[in-house]
């Protein structure tokens, strides 16, 4: 096939990761396996991890079970402009990795205070595997 578009993945630097994930807050996690899962979840950026909580039961819940490998992205709309220049170079953040339940004695090592009282949740960071951007171009 002659054209089209290709798509190369780029590792982001410390700045970019940081700078892009302390600015936006929603992302959609994604599970694997026989029954693949997507989900829109708000997140916490905290000291270069990203922490999000479930609830204790329902269907992200049954997906940890069955394994912790996960793919998180997080988007932004590209800002239209005269000279299409954008507040970032890319406009998505693709993260791989796997989720690490953070215990309630360790909240505070990342940055969160205790659960309040009366609600069940259960904290998780994303054990960072890969962290990029997909970059377009027209192929050959």
């Amino acid at each position: 096939m002659e054209g089209g578009m290709q798509f190369t993945f780029r590792e982001l630097t410390d700045a970019e990761k940081d700078e892009f994930l302390k600015n936006n807050f929603w992302g959609i996690l994604c599970f694997g396996g026989d029954e693949p899962y997507g989900v829109p979840i708000g997140y916490q950026y905290v000291n270069g991890n990203v922490i999000m909580g479930f609830a204790p039961t329902g269907r992200k819940m049954e997906c940890v079970k069955r394994g912790r490998k996960v793919c998180f992205t997080i988007c932004t709309p590209a800002a239209i402009s005269p000279n299409f220049k954008e507040a970032y170079p890319f406009t998505s953040v693709i993260i791989d990795g796997d989720l690490e339940e953070i215990a309630e004695a360790d909240r505070a090592s990342y940055g969160l205070g205790p659960m309040p009282p009366g609600l069940k949740g259960v904290s998780f960071r994303i054990k960072q595997k890969r962290v990029g951007t997909l970059l377009s171009g027209l192929g050959p």
